[in-house]
C-alpha cells in the first residue's frame, strides 16, 4: 500500500503563518505537523509515502533529510508558480506510484485504518474508494449524498459546491484510486475533486465509511484546535 500526500498548496487560509513556513511544517506544540501525520502512517506498514510538493518544496526536503521514518519517502515537485492543482499533481508523478494508491492531504491527521480501506477498494473493483463521514461529526458543509441499499451497500454523489443543502456525508480525505484512471484523457491542471464527482457520477467508485472525527488545520482556528487535541507523537 502507497501512500501519497498533497502537500504543494499555498494555505492563504492561515494568512500570515504559511507566508514562510508551508502548512504542514507548522509546529503543533513544537513539532511539525507532518511528522505527526508520518507518525501515523508508519503502524500500517506502507511500501512508501510520496509526497506532491509545490510551494516551500525546499523546506520539506530539508525536512525529510533531518527525520529518520524508517520507511521510503519519495517526493515530486511542482513549479511554486505553475501549481497544477491536486490532480494534476498526482497526475504529474503517476508514473512513480503503484497501481493502487492512497491519497490524502498534508494537513490532516485521520483516525482510521488505512489497510482496512485499501483492502476495501481491492475489493470492490472501482477505480475509487471515498471514505465517507456522517457531516454530523464534522464542521464542514456536507459534499456527498449518500444511501444505503437493501445488501448494506453505500452509494453516494459527490459535490463539493451543490450538495451543501441536500448532502449528508462529507469526504473524509482518503481516497484509494487506480491508477489507469490518471493516464487518460485528463488535462495536465485539473482538481481532484472534479475527478471524484465525475467517478462517482459513472457509478465507478465505493465508498467506505468513517467512524471518527478528524483534525485538520487548514485554518487558524482549525490549527488552535490541533494544538489543544494533539499531545504527543
Amino acid at each position: 500500500m502507497q501512500i501519497v500526500i498533497l502537500c504543494g498548496g499555498e494555505a492563504k487560509r492561515l494568512g500570515d503563518l504559511s507566508k514562510e513556513t508551508p502548512k504542514s511544517l507548522l509546529k503543533v506544540n513544537n513539532i511539525p505537523f507532518l511528522k505527526y501525520l508520518i507518525s501515523s502512517l508508519i503502524p500500517f506498514k506502507p511500501s512508501s509515502i510520496h509526497f506532491c510538493l509545490g510551494k516551500f518544496s525546499n523546506k520539506f526536503i530539508d525536512f525529510f533529510k533531518k527525520e529518520d521514518f524508517s520507511i521510503p519517502i519519495t517526493y515530486s515537485i511542482e513549479d511554486a508558480n505553475n501549481l497544477l492543482g491536486t490532480g494534476g499533481a498526482i497526475k504529474n508523478c503517476i508514473e512513480l506510484l503503484e497501481d493502487n494508491f492512497l491519497v490524502q492531504y498534508g494537513d490532516t491527521l485521520l483516525d482510521i485504518d488505512y489497510n482496512e480501506l485499501y483492502n476495501f477498494h481491492l475489493n470492490a473493483g472501482k477505480d475509487m474508494t471515498m471514505s465517507i463521514l456522517p457531516y454530523e461529526l464534522s464542521d464542514e458543509l456536507p459534499n456527498l449524498l449518500c444511501e444505503t441499499n437493501e445488501k448494506g451497500v453505500i452509494n453516494c454523489l459527490y459535490d463539493k459546491k451543490s450538495l451543501t443543502e441536500i448532502g449528508n456525508y462529507i469526504d473524509y480525505g482518503a481516497n484509494v484510486f487506480n491508477k489507469k484512471i490518471f493516464k487518460e484523457s485528463l488535462p495536465i491542471k485539473f482538481d481532484l475533486s472534479d475527478l471524484q464527482k465525475d467517478l462517482t457520477k459513472k457509478s465507478n467508485a465505493s465508498f467506505y465509511l468513517a467512524k471518527n472525527k478528524y483534525i485538520e488545520i487548514g485554518t487558524i482556528n482549525a490549527l488552535k484546535n490541533a494544538m489543544r487535541l494533539i499531545k504527543n507523537v
